[in-house]
């Protein structure tokens, strides 16, 4: 879905006007600010221990899990 990008003063928007002509150059900042996918991006370690660390205790306990019930089971 095409849109018009509109300077409004110091900053970009993004408009839904029709008739859209001209062509603008942009830094990368610039365009990181309107498409708003420099926050997704960005790479959080913290998050990325915390996540692997709950998925590997959680490997470890089912494995241990399943070991007792294939001992209880015979």
């Amino acid at each position: 879905m095409a849109s018009c990008l509109v300077l409004n003063g110091s900053q970009y928007v993004i408009s839904d006007i029709t008739p859209c002509t001209g062509y603008i150059l942009m830094t990368q900042a610039d365009y990181d600010k309107v498409s708003g996918l420099a926050d997704l991006l960005v790479f959080d370690k913290d998050q990325f221990e915390l996540i692997t660390g709950f998925l590997i205790l959680l490997f470890i306990s089912g494995y241990v899990t399943g070991l007792i019930a294939r001992k209880l089971g015979r």
